[in-house]
């Protein structure tokens, strides 16, 4: 069996923070790190994890975060 997934590729931008900013108030970040995402991708990745095959179709765009996304695949 071979799963498809056809939908959105996106760049997700991750923080950790000690609590979620109030209003007009900043939050030191303490950690930072980008990654691919978008929720086919991200079940694609468990299932294949799993040992299921997969595939995927999407479409990126043509800027920084675009060519980030096809570079990892």
């Amino acid at each position: 069996m071979i799963v498809t997934g056809i939908g959105q590729c996106s760049w997700d931008y991750l923080a950790v923070v000690d609590s979620f900013p109030q209003v007009d108030t900043k939050e030191e970040v303490h950690q930072w790190d980008e990654q691919g995402g978008g929720p086919v991708a991200t079940a694609l990745v468990t299932l294949s994890r799993l040992g299921i095959k997969c595939r995927f179709h999407g479409v990126t765009g043509d800027d920084r975060e675009g060519k980030e996304i096809t570079c990892k695949l």
